[in-house]
């Protein structure tokens, strides 16, 4: 049953009392002028008594209407009276019923939504239509919050975290749903997919961390953030939450302050795995894979000057699957190396379709498996893939990570070599992560370090990061290796890189992942831009 406000309800009444006297006023007044004139000519025999009986009209008219106003509004009040007691009893007996079913819902602290509603409300959504929709849990940890309650109290951090719910309710939309789990995480359920996930989590770590005094005590906030993504189908609290908390998890390793996400958690079984496997193996000759492409901008000219090619599977039943699903599943099962190789010559067949529809040349990033690297005939591969789409080998530039390690170092030094030699670039990946970095610097022939965004996130002033930062441009400047920043989001974030020379950077700042026709406009944008120029 609908609960209607009883100060609406209320309001309400008192508007139908005020229009019922202000139209009987009305009515009054206008009667009064047609007829009242009438009585003053027959009663007044000249002009003197004329303007003593209009005189005498106007008092009488000001009492009358006074007394029939008081007494209809006194009429009113006592019926409101009336109708408020009646009211006021259904109210009681419907808030008692309302508060038994809401205790069972909310989180007595932060006065959110619990996991048992969550829980229901997922019930419902596996109800619905269109069970192919995505939508994704996020968990949210305040950061050293066991330091915080050890120091300052519960009840101060009871406001901590009710303050923190109400600043993370400002960055949703009216359809999420924000939530206390287990006492310990705030949880929030969403329809969302993986690329508004990166967006979202930013402004929530944004907006925890501007609020700085709280009961006259200054405080630093800071948040981790943990997020899954599945498909209404598969929709399961435990394993969402399972999966989430994984994500977090990570998150608070790398330092906190930071988000991780964990897209597409529909491989709940071994039954769902085998049937994921079987449609991964013919997604190639079925053209469901597919190409996005993030631009790269040089700092110091603000122009794209390449784009990493990033690969999405679009599945005809699940919608867009994330590589963080499929790509480990595709190593598993060995066609890593068919799907690398398609990525390559798709990428170099793209660039050089843009390349000849006269747009600006871009390099093309493409990440290599380790297990590409460990083929015989990968130098042989790629070079005959440059023969056949007559790209240039300077627009390709090669992105390698550190888990190469893997492999016999000796062999992948060569191969890397004969690759260079071929005229292609080479990136070093995820830079800064491993222990291994400084190593592959000096070991492998590399012509660019992207710095890890984990690095990046943490950018601002004072930030035990932004050292290590300067100090990996500055070493790479000194062994003449170009440096691209990867996951910038934020202007601060890009002043800091720009005071520090950094070349290159990449993230959402300037662009998402795009379509091919959305990075070919962007492109056409920017060479219209330059012609004008």
């Amino acid at each position: 049953m609908k609960i209607v406000d009883k100060m609406t309800r209320k309001e309400h009444r008192r508007q139908q009392m005020a229009i019922r006297i202000v139209g009987f006023y009305l009515l009054l007044g206008a009667l009064w002028i047609i007829f009242s004139d009438k009585v003053v000519d027959h009663l007044a025999d000249d002009l003197n008594s004329m303007a003593f009986f209009q005189t005498g009209k106007g008092f009488l008219f000001i009492v009358l209407t006074g007394c029939i106003l008081y007494l209809s509004i006194k009429r009113g009040l006592t019926r409101e009276e009336k109708v408020g007691e009646h009211h006021l009893v259904k109210d009681n007996r419907l808030f008692k019923e309302q508060s038994m079913v809401s205790l069972s819902y909310l989180d007595p602290v932060s006065g959110l939504p619990n996991r048992r509603f969550i829980e229901d409300y997922v019930d419902e959504l596996i109800q619905l239509d269109g069970t192919h929709h995505q939508f994704a849990l996020f968990l949210i940890d305040i950061d050293r919050f066991r330091l915080l309650n050890n120091s300052m109290g519960h009840l101060f951090c009871d406001r901590i975290i009710h303050e923190v719910g109400q600043r993370l309710e400002g960055c949703l939309k009216e359809t999420d749903v924000l939530a206390r789990f287990d006492n310990k995480y705030v949880a929030i359920l969403m329809d969302s997919s993986a690329e508004k996930f990166h967006t979202t989590a930013q402004n929530m770590i944004r907006a925890v961390s501007s609020l700085r005094i709280l009961d006259k005590q200054e405080l630093f906030l800071t948040v981790s953030i943990g997020g899954c993504q599945c498909t209404r189908d598969m929709l399961n609290v435990d394993h969402l939450f399972k999966q989430a908390e994984s994500a977090l998890n990570r998150a608070k390793k790398q330092g906190g302050n930071q988000y991780s996400f964990q897209s597409f958690v529909g491989l709940t079984n071994d039954r769902e795995r085998m049937e994921m496997a079987n449609d991964l193996s013919r997604a190639l000759e079925r053209n469901e894979l597919c190409l996005y492409y993030q631009p790269q901008y040089c700092v110091e000219e603000g122009r794209i000057i390449g784009a990493e090619a990033l690969i999405r599977w679009q599945h005809p039943e699940r919608g867009l699957v994330s590589p963080v699903v499929f790509i480990p599943l595709a190593e598993e099962m060995g066609l890593i190396t068919a799907i690398g190789e398609w990525v390559l010559r798709t990428a170099c067949t793209q660039n050089r379709k843009w390349q000849m529809a006269g747009l600006p040349p871009i390099k093309i990033a493409v990440n290599l498996s380790p297990r590409q690297l460990q083929q015989d005939s990968f130098v042989h591969i790629i070079s005959t893939i440059l023969l056949e789409t007559k790209l240039d080998p300077c627009y390709l530039d090669l992105e390698i990570t550190e888990n190469i390690d893997m492999f016999e170092t000796d062999l992948v030094l060569e191969k890397l070599r004969e690759i260079k030699a071929h005229g292609v670039h080479l990136s070093l990946d995820d830079f800064g992560v491993g222990y291994s970095s400084l190593s592959y610097l000096n070991q492998f022939p590399i012509d660019k370090v992207k710095i890890d965004r984990s690095f990046i996130q943490k950018i601002r002033s004072g930030h035990a990061q932004a050292p290590i930062v300067s100090a990996i441009i500055a070493m790479s400047k000194n062994m003449q290796v170009r440096v691209l920043a990867e996951g910038v989001e934020s202007e601060e974030q890009l002043r800091f890189l720009m005071e520090q020379q950094c070349d290159e950077v990449q993230g959402f700042l300037y662009s998402k992942p795009l379509p091919v026709d959305q990075l070919e406009k962007l492109l056409v944008e920017k060479l219209t831009g330059l012609r004008k120029d």
